[in-house]
């Protein structure tokens, strides 16, 4: 609750009915908001132990250093590597618009909202402090997410200004004008745009699609995404013309019907035009079925599936496992090492990766799912989070074990199998 002298930030405004005063959406402690102190029942006080996000980012990268880049999975390029936002950016920018579209939902929007009204937790979520809610009115929701679009564009500051490419396009997204944000929000974006949306308003969205004209070289560099890519290459060619057809055929009229487009009159081959955009509709198409079927060469790489050992044999087969689940597959590899006398080589970790783990170190979401909301999710949807949970885990442990003989020795050693 709010202290009495330092009003908190669910202290309503001028403007309210003595009737909102009783509505128990308006006084409910909410957790997205930073309140100065809790009362239990028992009468004891417990008070915030949020800090400011200005004193976070002191403590927190935002980004890695230049001297980290990141190599993306199935990366073939050795060449390739980003600058990404860390575990604990992707939670602070996840929650501030969690917390902006929850308030949404309420009917309500903040007053006024800058980068001193957000504070951070100490699990690294945002909350809302010193700032008032009001009933919703559009031009205050769009100046909410115009501030969060300041503040996320912030994190990303390079020291000329400018933020990077793929960043700035999802930044976009929140500049983008908008009545209500319910599509951008929703897990069915895609059928919304490619089905629900006006043809006019899909097209504009192909013709400003990022990536449009490269995203296929991309793609082959990268041995998941490569996958589903190659799975339906007839899928992704542009009806051709039909010999001496007088008019477009079945195919090309269905493409131009999908787009919202009438052939014209006498029409008997595609413009230049409309075969972009039927290029590009196989671009988003892909951005939308590649989730679904990635999965299968991403367990591939991960968890060894195609990889062989000194002797030539499958590492799954060695293992003489019947593995039903990519867990069991994990364990039967670690069974294996053990069962089969492979020799265990330590060396002596650098010290600057030991440091590098210190600095970012290995964050994963929480799983604190009910077993209502598992029960919602599909059997493979909840066998994926099953998965995260164990791979995650594993490596949490595994850095932090690093970091333990650091701290107490000064060096640490990691084992490896030969």
């Amino acid at each position: 609750m709010a202290t009495a002298n330092n009003p908190g930030p669910l202290d309503l405004v001028p403007g309210f009915s003595p009737e909102d005063m009783d509505n128990p959406i308006h006084n409910a402690a909410l957790s997205y908001v930073s309140y100065d102190r809790y009362v239990l029942d028992t009468s004891e006080v417990y008070f915030d132990d949020c800090i400011p996000l200005e004193s976070y980012l002191n403590i927190r990268p935002m980004v890695t250093s230049d001297s980290y880049q990141f190599r993306s999975f199935g990366e073939t390029n050795p060449s390739v590597t980003y600058l990404v936002a860390t575990e604990s950016c992707k939670k602070v920018i996840r929650t501030m618009l969690k917390g902006l579209r929850t308030n949404e939902l309420r009917n309500l929007c903040f007053l006024d909202l800058s980068i001193s009204n957000i504070f951070v937790s100490p699990t690294g979520k945002v909350k809302f402090k010193n700032i008032s809610r009001v009933k919703l009115e559009m031009d205050l929701l769009r100046n909410n997410y115009l501030s969060a679009h300041q503040i996320i564009r912030n994190l990303f500051l390079s020291e000329d200004g400018s933020v990077p490419e793929d960043i700035q396009h999802l930044l976009n997204l929140i500049l983008h004008e908008f009545d209500k944000r319910d599509i951008s929000f929703s897990w069915s974006m895609y059928d919304h745009i490619r089905f629900v949306m006006p043809p006019d308003d899909l097209r504009a969205i192909l013709t400003n699609l990022p990536y449009a004209d490269v995203w296929e070289s991309k793609v082959k560099t990268n041995r998941i995404l490569k996958k589903p890519y190659d799975f339906n290459p007839d899928g992704r060619i542009v009806p051709a013309d039909k010999p001496s057809q007088t008019c477009l055929n079945k195919r090309q009229r269905e493409f131009l019907h999908a787009l919202g487009l009438t052939p014209i009159r006498g029409q008997k081959s595609l413009t230049p035009d409309q075969i972009a955009l039927i290029e590009t509709l196989f671009f988003f198409d892909f951005l939308r079925n590649r989730t679904s079927h990635r999965m299968d060469p991403w367990r591939s790489l991960i968890l060894g599936y195609n990889a062989v050992d000194s002797d030539g044999s499958p590492y799954q087969a060695i293992a003489g496992h019947d593995a039903t689940s990519m867990q069991e597959d994990l364990l039967a590899r670690e069974c294996w090492l053990e069962e089969s006398g492979k020799k265990v080589v330590k060396y002596k970790m650098p010290n600057v990766v030991i440091k590098q783990m210190m600095s970012y170190p290995y964050t994963y979401p929480e799983y604190a799912y009910t077993e209502e909301e598992l029960a919602q999710r599909s059997a493979s949807n909840r066998q994926l989070l099953k998965l995260r949970k164990f791979i995650d885990e594993k490596m949490n442990a595994y850095e932090q074990n690093l970091i333990d003989q650091y701290l107490k020795h000064g060096y640490a050693f990691d084992e490896e199998h030969k």
